[in-house]
């Protein structure tokens, strides 16, 4: 189901770079000591210099408004239904805002996805942020809504680049299903040996939740082939996940951060 309640916020464009560096936080809404939260995910990001965020879970557009007076993003997409933002220093051209067909029957959230259309340089990329059902009985759920993002995904083409919180493990159905459709995880690409944990029960806020999971890698950064081939990754870790201010994180879940540059001729 394609809805138009999605919209996009243009200001002023920045020089267009080489490089381009992407982040992916669920930022855990307004839970908690949140606009120390958010200060603190403030401070983060001006020391990782990212170009596109995706963020999952923002209840509202305070928390965006904040990142574009404090941190200086020129264009945002917001999809209040399932709680999807996206926010670029590059121009966004076109953006689509998709309700997967599939919805749990076991939560109230809408699932969905949303897609930019940014252009870095010469080349249009197709941006993708997404947030998938968290129980755990909801693993065929999960597995039809990444069905139901290849099926969006497929209508486009060229470079593509998906992220967001798919609340599941690498070897589950759905992200296994991601993987044989062509995408690469780009952690797992550049760190095949270690676990990325990005739900970690080490983070306080996550011992207050009255369900508990084991730690885990859930939170991902995915790219085509067309992407990869445009594109050389140069870092994709693991961030927010150091205690550094204030004896508090910046959410529940750690993010994940990835450097790409267009390679020099030789």
């Amino acid at each position: 189901m394609r809805q138009d309640f999605g919209y996009v916020v243009k200001f002023k464009n920045l020089k267009l770079m080489n490089t381009f560096n992407i982040l992916t936080l669920n930022t855990w809404g307004k839970y908690g000591p949140y606009e120390l939260r958010w200060n603190i995910f403030l401070w983060e990001l001006t020391t990782i210099k990212a170009d596109v965020l995706l963020l999952e879970e923002v209840v509202d557009e305070e928390l965006i408004q904040l990142l574009i007076q404090k941190i200086n993003f020129t264009h945002y997409a917001f999809f209040p239904a399932p709680q999807l933002a996206i926010l670029s220093r590059f121009p966004i051209h076109t953006h689509e805002s998709i309700l997967f067909p599939t919805q749990s029957k076991l939560e109230t959230s809408a699932r969905g996805v949303l897609i930019c259309k940014i252009k870095i340089g010469q080349t249009w990329y197709q941006i993708a942020n997404t947030h998938l059902s968290w129980k755990t009985e909801d693993e065929s759920t999960r597995e039809h809504q990444v069905q139901d993002l290849l099926n969006i995904l497929h209508s486009y083409s060229g470079a593509q680049i998906v992220g967001g919180d798919l609340n599941d493990v690498s070897t589950s159905p759905s992200i296994q299903l991601m993987l044989k459709s062509g995408f690469i995880d780009l952690f797992e690409l550049l760190h095949p040996k270690e676990a990325g944990v990005t739900w970690d029960n080490v983070n306080p806020f996550i011992q207050g939740h009255s369900i508990k999971f084991q730690d885990r890698r859930i939170d991902y950064l995915f790219a085509n082939s067309s992407f990869l081939n445009e594109r050389k990754i140069l870092t994709c870790d693991v961030v927010f996940n150091q205690i550094k201010i204030s004896e508090v994180y910046a959410s529940d879940h750690y993010g994940v951060f990835c450097q790409s540059v267009i390679p020099s001729a030789p």
